[in-house]
């Protein structure tokens, strides 16, 4: 079920102060985080307006292409929780539905990326590990 549609998420303000970086206009996000029934993940779709959507993905891409955490997948691939669920990645899908209208489709594992994989990643970050360490199994394979 969807909840807090529109403008009314709790981080619209962060995801917006991210995304203005991109070329968006403060205050035209439209985010509709859903509950679904399923005991992990959360999957987002995220409406941006944006000046050329061509150049907001690439932008968006070059951003995300070092983060070995998050995948962005190829254009007409959308994100969905088979691509995140148990692991520590995100994944992010990017559609152009008009020249100027962006859709940005998110994936995570809440129980991982979304806690505690983040706070290790965070961890690592501050006292200068891989920000990989401890996150990836033997079946995960390095990031890519």
């Amino acid at each position: 079920s969807p909840y807090n549609i529109g403008r009314a998420h709790r981080h619209i303000g962060e995801v917006e102060q991210q995304l203005e970086f991109e070329g968006v206009e403060k205050g035209r996000l439209i985010f509709s985080p859903h509950l679904l029934p399923t005991d992990r993940g959360i999957l987002a779709a995220i409406y941006a307006p944006v000046k050329n959507t061509k150049q907001a993905i690439e932008t968006i891409q070059q951003a995300y292409r070092h983060e070995p955490l998050v995948n962005t997948l190829m254009e007409g691939e959308l994100a969905t929780l088979a691509h995140v669920v148990r692991s520590p990645y995100a994944s992010i899908s990017l559609t152009s539905a008009t020249e100027t209208s962006l859709i940005i489709m998110v994936a995570i594992d809440n129980l991982l990326k979304g806690a505690a994989s983040q706070a290790i990643q965070n961890f690592n970050l501050l006292f200068g590990f891989d920000e990989t360490t401890a996150l990836l199994t033997a079946s995960q394979g390095e990031a890519s």
